[in-house]
């Protein structure tokens, strides 16, 4: 996922660019466990952006959804 664009015109990946910008401008403000919650959710952002890139959050067929998780 390197070197990987995302568009930021989408939805989401608007929303998740536009919240580490901000999260950018403010970072020298922030202190203690409100900076390292702060950071976690920008990683928990990163981590969707990448699962719906490769394709995570497509519909299932369900046989194959039920096969997924019992596996």
């Amino acid at each position: 996922m390197t070197a990987t664009m995302f568009a930021r015109t989408d939805g989401c990946h608007r929303l998740v660019a536009s919240y580490l910008s901000r999260l950018g401008r403010s970072a020298a403000e922030l202190e203690g466990p409100v900076s390292h919650q702060l950071g976690r959710t920008a990683l928990d952002l990163l981590a969707m952006l990448v699962d719906e890139r490769c394709g995570r959050f497509a519909p299932q067929a369900p046989d194959r959804a039920a096969a997924r998780s019992s596996g």
